[in-house]
């Protein structure tokens, strides 16, 4: 399948619109809401949407011990992003 991407002027239109799922995607359920909030040039002339979703992304907080050291692992708490080109912006989201 090649890809089709938006343009600089097309991706840049589109960033702070708001966007909902048409079906599940990777780690992203049908029907979840997100925002662009940037592009990312793919190539000289293609550019893609970045989707910042709004899914819940706890922090967790691991404690252990490597010999006699204490050490915590934090992980989490970031949101989450993908990367979409036209194709997939106009086949699996919509505009709300």
């Amino acid at each position: 399948m090649n890809r089709e991407y938006f343009t600089a002027e097309e991706s840049h239109a589109k960033v702070g619109r708001r966007i909902e799922s048409l079906r599940e995607l990777s780690l992203i359920p049908q029907g979840t809401t997100g925002t662009v909030i940037e592009t990312d040039q793919a190539s000289p002339i293609d550019y893609s949407l970045v989707i910042r979703w709004d899914v819940p992304r706890p922090r967790r907080e691991e404690h252990l011990n490597i010999g006699n050291d204490p050490v915590l692992f934090i992980s989490g708490g970031k949101p989450l992003v993908d990367w979409f080109s036209r194709d997939e912006y106009e086949n699996y989201l919509r505009e709300v």
